[in-house]
């Protein structure tokens, strides 16, 4: 390597650091393959550190001779410390308890002033049990004077973890010496190579860091302009790691090469013998390549040696093809590898790397029956992406053998992906269908006709009557159950709000939810119960919109508690997000926070990225009405509203929680320009009621940049949406940033600026001001309410159990003893407590005490 290479490799400050704590305890074991610098790395500690001793002692071959070993050991101290040298040389080789323990009295006596570090490099070299329990005897004692430090190519057989928790020990595993990015990039220079960004991250991808990969490539890189593995690099990995396997051992991680990573039970399955844990373990324990990953249980090798005995894998299977008559029963061709993996995988309920597996293997038929039996729609719903790709993948010959996962497939893409591609992909299945026709009973052509109606009706999101007529149609020919939808399905399409899905026509919303009510109990039956409790749930959002409190809970309770019945936690959410609206439509604020805490365990152990996001969103909503932006998801403090989980037919309310953040925030610059957006996706499925909080939304940007015109114009547009239908709530929400505006278009309108005098007009005022009423009301609940959340911020924890026990009628003196406190200390406190709740004797702060719900 040239001197400019070398000298670079030693600028590593973070590792040297690392190295330097050698000094504070009695042993470091270094544990990485050849060429990560471990030698270069202490070289330059050695070197920068004079005032440290060190005696250098490298194991060169591999031996289970102690009394070389020993002798190896004792010559190098000499040269460092004679007087050490002669006196362990004058003493037994340690190898009983006895001898350890005197070896231990003669370093700590010649040790006492003046450490020592001892280095023994290529550890792995050695097989000594008897040096093994004396470096593990050695850490035991901290103040001996001398400190070990042990440089491997493999685990070494030392309990190091046992010696780590005791604080005996550190360990420096592979990734303390790897290259970073920046690394590589001034190390390439120093070769004379210029990269790009994008090639110094796919040479760090290629090597995980390791030095000798990165020179011998980039070697290459210089030569040929070739950024790729060399030969050189797998001539080295085949002669310092590949001689100390078995050849079973080889040609078994020669299989388990085609697998991005592996334990014990798959590699089992795939290689169709008995691997066992402790085998697996002993794969990483000999190998400086294998890895263990903590988490997930699963061993891992590095790219380049997996690429190495990937090379060697096709090259011996090649042979044993052409020599069948000496055929190795090991000898599984790749797809069979992949076949079993993918197996393996499904049975452990792993979908994504089963079906990735199959489809290596070409296994089209096996993904078609496998889908069928999969838990489909979770699948669907929390890798849409992957299921696109596979299907891409799948031969239109395959797809048209399996009509139901077929057909699952185009339900998932219509209304998850493309709802305009629901002719194209159910023209070809009908073209399928006819092409088989006479190969089917009667009963199967009528079923998978059904199923095809069933997918239409989807295709005709939004549109209730159209969709009522297909759900009918569907349940007739497929006699009230489908093959393929199921109760897993998200019916709100991470919608926290349902009546926002539906409300498409001005006027129309109370006839358009009871054609979607009236048909619901069609697909909910084809559907297993899918969606139970979702008609009650529009019920529950129609009515509180339109301000009716009461039933609007009614419902939502109703809502909640048959969708429990099944598991349909986007209804029970969606009933939760309506019954928090509720309780702070009356002020109840820690009762609303309640609500929508009850469900966040439940949300985030489902692992749905679509019910998370639903969740995040109704959560946002409530907090931005409460003014409490520390409740709100990052990623909606954060504008990451174009690439969510949240369905396209939902996607527009993203925008509208977005924007009542921006509102909270005051960003109304940003918030005006949102609004247009906002506008425009609400456009595809014609969401009224996005609409109507857009175009509110929309007035008080403009009121606060000085555009009351303009704001004023907003505002009567979201009113006339309104009006429609009689909602009310949505403008009481904003109460405190449109009460002026309202109030500005309610005089307009009485000086006969707006709308002349007729029935529809005199209507428009009843509504305008049943608006402004319950604005103000809502208003003025918010205040008192919020004015108590500050009063309970005020309060010390000391103020509070003061306050309690004094609801509970105890005396100063009474509450004094229970607090362990001098009676002084109690009435400055019931000070500080009537100054802060505005009150001046004990009655009335006990009052307060239950208005603020504290008891």
């Amino acid at each position: 390597m040239i001197e400019s290479e070398k000298q670079y490799l030693l600028r590593r400050e973070a590792l040297q650091t690392s190295l330097q704590s050698i000094e504070t305890i009695p042993l470091m074991v270094a544990v990485a393959a050849i060429g990560y610098g471990k030698t270069t790395a202490v070289n330059q500690l050695m070197e920068t550190h004079s005032q440290l001793r060190f005696a250098y002692v490298n194991l060169p071959h591999e031996t289970s001779n102690t009394d070389y070993l020993w002798k190896r050991i004792i010559k190098r101290i000499h040269l460092v410390v004679p007087d050490l040298g002669r006196e362990l040389d004058a003493i037994p080789v340690p190898r009983t308890v006895e001898e350890r323990e005197l070896c231990a009295e003669v370093i700590a006596c010649v040790l006492r002033d003046d450490p020592l570090v001892l280095v023994l490099d290529d550890y792995h070299h050695a097989k000594s049990k008897d040096l093994d329990l004396f470096i593990e005897h050695f850490a035991q004692y901290p103040k001996l004077g001398m400190h070990m430090l042990v440089l491997s190519r493999t685990n070494v057989c030392l309990p190091v973890d046992e010696l780590v928790l005791k604080g005996s020990c550190k360990t420096l595993y592979a990734d303390a010496f790897q290259f970073t990015q920046e690394d590589i990039h001034t190390y390439a220079g120093l070769c004379g190579v210029l990269l790009t960004p994008a090639q110094e991250y796919r040479l760090l991808t290629m090597s995980e860091g390791w030095i000798a990969a990165i020179h011998l490539i980039l070697q290459q890189f210089r030569n040929t302009g070739r950024l790729a593995p060399s030969a050189s690099l797998y001539r080295l990995i085949a002669s310092s790691e590949i001689p100390r396997y078995s050849k079973q051992k080889f040609w078994l991680l020669q299989i388990l090469s085609a697998l991005q990573e592996f334990n014990a039970s798959l590699a089992s399955t795939v290689c169709r013998c008995d691997i066992s844990p402790l085998m697996a373990e002993q794969f990483e324990y000999e190998s400086s390549f294998i890895y263990h990953d903590e988490e997930n249980g699963m061993y891992r090798m590095h790219p380049l040696f997996r690429e190495y005995l990937q090379q060697e894998y096709a090259k011996h299977f090649q042979q044993q093809q052409n020599n069948t008559a000496r055929l190795d029963p090991l000898g599984i061709d790749l797809e069979t590898i992949f076949s079993r993996a993918g197996t393996w995988y499904l049975e452990r309920q792993s979908p994504v790397l089963g079906f990735t597996y199959l489809l290596k293997a070409h296994a089209y038929d096996t993904i078609m029956e496998e889908f069928s039996k999969a838990s489909r729609n979770r699948l669907l719903d929390a890798e849409p992406s992957f299921i696109v790709s596979l299907f891409n993948a799948i031969p239109k010959e395959v797809r048209n053998r399996h009509f139901y996962p077929w057909l699952a497939y185009i339900g998932f893409y219509i209304t998850n992906v493309d709802i305009t591609a629901a002719d194209t992909l159910l023209s070809e299945v009908q073209s399928a269908l006819h092409a088989r026709r006479k190969s089917l009973s009667e009963q199967q052509v009528q079923a998978i006709e059904g199923e095809i109606t069933l997918m239409r009706a989807y295709a005709f999101f939004n549109d209730a009557k159209v969709m009522a007529q297909y759900f009918r149609e569907a349940f007739k020919l497929l006699g009230g159950r489908s093959q393929i939808a199921d109760k897993d399905k998200i019916i709100t399409f991470g919608s926290p709000h349902a009546v926002y899905l539906y409300h498409r026509k001005k006027g129309c919303l109370e006839v358009n939810l009871r054609t979607v009510v009236e048909m619901f109990p069609f697909y909910s039956e084809m559907a297993g119960g899918c969606g139970k409790g979702f008609d009650d749930l529009l019920m529950a959002e129609y009515r509180l919109e339109r301000g009716e409190m009461q039933r609007a809970g009614l419902f939502a309770y109703r809502a909640f508690y048959k969708a429990s019945s099944l598991d349909q936690h986007e209804v029970m959410l969606s009933a939760q997000f309506c019954l928090a609206r509720l309780a702070a439509s009356k002020g109840e604020i820690q009762e609303a926070t309640s609500i929508m805490d009850l469900q966040r365990e439940k949300i985030a152990g489902l692992n749905s990225p679509i019910l998370q996001a639903s969740y995040d969103l109704s959560v946002a909503y409530i907090a931005s009405m409460l003014n409490r932006p520390d409740d709100i998801a990052q990623w909606i403090r954060n504008g990451e509203i174009e690439n969510t989980p949240i369905l396209y037919h939902a996607q527009g309310f993203v925008y509208l929680v977005y924007g009542k953040y921006l509102l909270m925030q005051k960003s109304y610059i940003h918030l005006e320009v949102l609004c247009e957006k906002m506008k425009e996706s609400f456009n595809t499925f014609s969401n009224q009621l996005g609409y109507l909080h857009a175009y509110i939304q929309e007035a008080i940007a403009k009121n606060h940049l000085n555009d009351a015109t303009s704001a004023e114009i907003s505002l009567i547009r979201a009113l006339e949406i309104g009006f429609s239908d009689d909602l009310i709530v949505p403008f009481a929400e904003y109460s405190s940033d449109i009460m002026d505006i309202l109030l500005n278009v309610k005089k307009r309108y009485q000086a006969g600026m707006l709308l002349p005098q007729n029935a529809q007009s005199i209507a428009f005022s009843t509504y305008l001001d049943k608006v402004i009423s319950l604005v103000l009301d809502y208003f003025a609940t918010m205040k008192d309410s919020l004015d108590d959340v500050k009063v309970l911020k005020l309060l010390s924890s000391r103020e509070l159990e003061i306050l309690t026990l004094l609801v509970q009628g105890k005396t100063n003196q009474a509450i004094a003893t229970q607090l362990f406190v001098a009676e002084v200390t109690v009435r400055k406190h019931l000070t500080a407590l009537y100054k802060k709740l505005d009150v001046r004797k004990r009655a009335e702060a006990v009052r307060r005490a239950l208005e603020l719900g504290i008891v």
